[in-house]
């Protein structure tokens, strides 16, 4: 189907999404795009942290949007899948995988951790360290507590981000120490899986303006909210679900050494859960049996580790120089609950991934007709080491080395053209990586693969006056290749996987009227997909392959609209269309939509302040239909309304906040994955939504 036939049958013209742009029109946009306490701002904006141009909030595409905090860690929000559900053209919504941007999957399936290919289109940052990806469970260890902002950048960050990012990517910053002595702690429960929320917060001058310490702890002991029945082998409770964090900062700035700044971090956190949400019947979000193969087999133990150390020295005004060392190491055990596979024991399955990485930018800015700039490199060696000792009995190992050389710069033409502006980069992308796998004894794939890409980035910025700007970024992506193997179909069958490449051209608005009462901010978008690794291409619900041609094409819309001080209206409208234009062999595939790629994604609501201490909140989001993977079923559109309210005051010198909320008010039963994992036709691995869940939580700062 080419685009202009899409645009008669079922269109942007077409009923469904005028009425949703009616619906989010009448709400407003999402509050990301508000400045809030402790976020960087550059005169009344907002500083793009994760953007290593430094550009401001105002300069950044459409594309790029920031969620504050306070937002963030909302205790209605139980991990990041909650905070990113009212973004447009992102769909996190599974718990184990990472997210879907403008319908490019970051993990491409439930099985990606197997493949050379295995590292994320779209990562996730915390504190510019990349989480593990693919076997590494990211979603299920990312929580929001002290948290400052989440940025959101959509498609291709070839200079902007540090690493290489295909599809986007998603960034966590936390609280840095400040010069100040502050406590906060906070008590949460939800109804769904009794799950009972610690957190705290300690921060504690050390030397005055000189040296600070920031410890932040949290943890929570609970149920999954799917039932799993029966237990299994020596009383081995699979619905049990643990996690715990901590973490600590330490900010050196010395008087002595004016400019210095040293930020040292570790961040140790650990998770025993299920994966999350699978169930077997979504009505009763009930797994009644095992069958054939028992998704409760699919307890995990995850255990992570990350230390970095960052130096930032302000040459003068004009100058920065960044540099940032980083290790991580991440353990992912599926422990051996004692069932079996056909009568085979499926045994324990554990993957160890160890990555450092190494990072310098000078930053650069007020250099005649250069406005800003920056130029880079970065390092990243990640090892891994797999097994199994079931039935499968497999081995792999593998290694990859990444050595990326970006630089940006914005050019100012005020000169002839006052407000137009000109963006140039490029990043010189090395990648190697080495991978064996083995199983029964028996070497069962090997691969060695390098390749050397550049990756052009360019744009044009007109600012009409402060409030209003137009523009447009072309920008390329590149992941490399790999092999796929399939340990559980007989042959084990393996797939070579060739580098794939994207195209994305975009153009931006934002505008400010009525004095600021009015924010509106829009962008449209055209992506080609050279060689996309897509799994099921090669066999239903299994090995990776590649697709030689797919497009993807939309628009995200955001509104806010605040007519006084006590209301303000958000909402938001993404639209995508995709198709594969060339399938290649498997032609059957030809005008399908891509996987994990929704028409329409949309978000509106209302907050209400009516006097000093009380908020309160209800938003709605929706979701269209959608697949998991190519072959597989559509799963059904579904709508989420979500109700909070809290009320602080300030009994002395502390401040106390007390929220209740209800998560999935209408008690929407949703299906959010479903996609066959054996050739063979083995059986389905199927997520649910959260069923309708309350919860309340006390904050106390001090």
């Amino acid at each position: 189907m080419g685009l202009w036939s899409w645009y008669e049958e079922d269109g942007l013209l077409g009923s469904r999404y005028i009425s949703t742009l009616a619906l989010c029109a009448a709400f407003g946009a999402p509050d990301f795009a508000l400045a809030q306490s402790g976020e960087e701002l550059v005169g009344e904006d907002i500083i793009v942290k994760g953007d290593k141009v430094q550009r401001s909030l105002s300069d950044a595409t459409a594309g790029t949007t920031i969620i504050p905090g306070d937002e963030a860690e909302r205790p209605i929000n139980n991990d990041i899948d909650d905070a990113l559900r009212d973004q447009p053209n992102v769909l996190a919504n599974e718990g184990f995988s990472l997210p879907s941007i403008r319908g490019v999957d970051s993990t491409s399936g439930a099985r990606p951790g197997i493949t050379v290919g295995s590292q994320p289109r779209t990562p996730i940052l915390v504190d510019d360290v990349a989480t593990p990806a693919g076997d590494s469970s990211t979603i299920s260890q990312i929580t929001l507590w002290d948290v400052d902002s989440i940025e959101v950048a959509r498609g291709p960050q070839p200079t902007s981000t540090g690493r290489n990012a295909f599809g986007g990517a998603i960034r966590i910053y936390t609280n840095d120490p400040s010069f100040n002595l502050e406590a906060a702690a906070r008590a949460s429960y939800f109804t769904e899986g009794g799950t009972l929320n610690g957190a705290f917060m300690l921060n504690v001058p050390v030397l005055e303006d000189e040296l600070a310490v920031r410890i932040t702890g949290e943890g929570s002991i609970g149920q999954s909210y799917v039932d799993i029945e029966p237990v299994l082998p020596a009383g081995f409770d699979p619905e049990d679900e643990i996690f715990n964090r901590l973490r600590g900062k330490l900010l050196w700035e010395p008087d002595a050494l004016s400019g210095l700044s040293v930020l040292l971090t570790i961040d140790r956190s650990r998770s025993e859960k299920v994966l999350e949400g699978f169930a077997s019947d979504v009505d009763s979000i009930s797994i009644q049996s095992p069958g054939l193969f028992s998704l409760t087999s699919s307890y995990e133990e995850v255990d992570q580790v990350t230390a970095q150390a960052k130096v930032t020295y302000d040459f003068n005004d004009n100058f920065s120089l960044v540099t940032r060392f980083a290790f991580q190491e991440n353990e992912l055990l599926f422990v051996d609950t004692g069932e079996s596979f056909f009568g085979f024991s499926l045994g324990a399955t554990g993957f160890d991934k160890r990555q450092f990485e190494g990072e310098a930018y000078l930053q650069f800015q007020d250099l005649g007709f250069v406005d800003r700039g920056v130029f880079g490199v970065i390092h990243n060696t990640e090892n891994e080491e797999g097994f199994n000792d079931g039935f499968i009995a497999f081995t792999l190992d593998g290694k990859i080395q990444n050595t990326g050389i970006y630089g940006e710069v914005e050019l100012s033409a005020d000169e002839f053209v006052p407000g137009l502006t000109f963006i140039a980069g490029g990043r010189l992308e090395i990648d190697q990586r080495q991978r064996t796998t083995n199983a029964g004894g028996v070497q069962t794939s090997n691969a060695d693969l390098d390749e050397t890409v550049f990756l052009p980035k360019a744009g044009v910025r007109y600012d009409f006056d402060e409030d209003t700007r137009i523009g447009y970024t072309y920008s390329r992506g590149f992941r490399n290749g790999g092999v796929d193997v399939d340990f559980l179909t007989p042959g084990i069958p393996t797939s070579n996987i060739d580098p794939e490449f994207i195209d994305q051209n975009e153009i931006f608005a934002r505008t400010s009227l009525f004095g600021d009462m009015l924010d509106v901010s829009a962008t449209a978008f055209y992506y080609n997909w050279d060689d996309a690794q897509i799994p099921g291409v090669v066999q239903p619900g299994g090995l990776f392959g590649n697709v030689p041609e797919a497009i993807g094409f939309g628009g995200e819309l955001s509104v806010s609209f605040q007519p006084i001080e006590e209301v303000r209206l958000d909402g938001a409208l993404g639209l995508l269309k995709t198709e594969i234009t060339d399938a290649g062999t498997a032609t059957h595939f030809d005008g399908q939509e891509l996987p994990r790629a929704p028409n329409v994604t949309a978000s509106g609501g209302i907050t209400v302040t009516p006097f000093d201490g009380f908020e309160a909140k209800a938003s709605v989001s929706y979701v269209d239909s959608t697949r998991s993977a190519l072959g597989e079923a559509t799963l059904d559109a579904y709508t989420l309304v979500d109700l909070s309210a809290s009320y602080e005051f300030e009994p002395g010198p502390t401040s106390v906040q007390v929220e209740g909320f209800i998560s999935n008010l209408l008690d929407e039963r949703y299906v959010t994955f479903d996609e066959q994992i054996f050739g063979f036709g083995g059986g389905n691995l199927r997520a649910v939504g959260r069923p309708r869940t309350f919860g309340g939580a006390v904050t106390v700062k001090f």
